[in-house]
């Protein structure tokens, strides 16, 4: 009897759900009925299955709109590195815009509320697209064939697959189980994208000669790869610090923008300075929260 008083609850605090659900019959086996999951968090919520089909399109909120631009920066960054070869500024740009519509589609799925629970799997799709595959793409195409060896080669495409393969798998893992637990397990797909921002640009060809220093990157991708599925606590950056780094992110952005276009002297000086700091902050991160969730771990115990 709990799904008919849970049903009754769900009625009464949302009664325009109400109205656009459809009356059912009742029957011997409760489990046909509408399941409804409730969500203080999120809002009015419906069944999972009610979003699929073209009358889920009319479902579709302002955090589905937000989810699916990422997704689409992420397409559009995996089409500038493919045809704009080793410049990869602006498909760079593309996944950071990802990055602050990936933390606003949740905000605003907690400020308006949606009409469905598929919105964890759109944003898996999404960040798969704009996190692990354009990434991938963009280190393949910078690294591959900077060293005249078939075996660097092979060792760059490995890694690649690796991003994709190992980041798909991860973002399975969390929409199924992984969004419950209060921590990351594995390194976390935006924050491996980010640290391939960062080795691209800093250890890119066009400003490094050093063979080791193209070995290093890949091998840090190689490593950032294994991560995101190894049995790693990581802590999940949220709230204030979460907005600020948005923020921060943002205004980067659109600094080293107006002083490239308006080619203010000095200005890949602090394009190098503001990557060299945000190499450090995410190399912290990958190195240091590990750490940090121990410590707090034995700090509970």
């Amino acid at each position: 009897m709990r799904w008919r008083i849970l049903a009754r609850k769900v009625r009464q605090g949302a009664p325009t759900a109400q109205r656009s659900l459809p009356t059912t019959r009742a029957t011997s086996t409760p489990h046909t009925q509408a399941t409804f999951i409730p969500s203080p968090a999120l809002g009015p919520v419906e069944r999972e299955g009610d979003c699929t089909g073209i009358g889920g399109i009319r479902k579709a909120g302002i955090a589905d709109v937000l989810t699916v631009s990422n997704g689409i920066c992420g397409l559009l960054a995996i089409y500038l590195f493919i045809t704009q070869g080793p410049d990869i500024t602006w498909g760079s740009v593309l996944i950071l815009m990802g990055f602050v519509l990936d933390g606003a589609d949740g905000w605003a799925a907690r400020r308006f509320g949606t009409k469905h629970d598929f919105g964890r799997h759109l944003d898996s799709i999404s960040d798969a697209i704009t996190f692990c595959a354009a990434p991938a793409v963009m280190v393949a195409v910078v690294f591959t064939g900077t060293l005249d060896s078939a075996a660097f080669d092979a060792f760059v495409l490995l890694t690649a697959f690796l991003l994709v393969g190992l980041g798909w798998y991860r973002l399975y893992r969390f929409s199924t189980r992984g969004h419950l637990l209060p921590h990351f397990t594995g390194l976390a797909t935006p924050a491996m994208a980010f640290l391939a921002i960062m080795v691209c640009h800093i250890l890119h060809p066009g400003r490094w000669e050093d063979d080791v220093a193209f070995l290093v990157a890949v091998l840090i991708m190689f490593i950032a790869a294994l991560l995101m599925v190894a049995p790693v606590r990581y802590p999940k950056v949220r709230g204030r610090t979460a907005v600020l780094l948005m923020i921060g992110l943002i205004v980067a952005l659109v600094v080293i923008g107006v002083m490239k276009e308006q080619e203010v002297p000095g200005t890949d000086d602090v394009y190098r300075a503001m990557a060299v700091f945000a190499l450090a902050l995410v190399s912290g991160y990958v190195l240091l929260g590990p750490v940090w969730m121990a410590a707090r771990g034995r700090e509970t115990d």
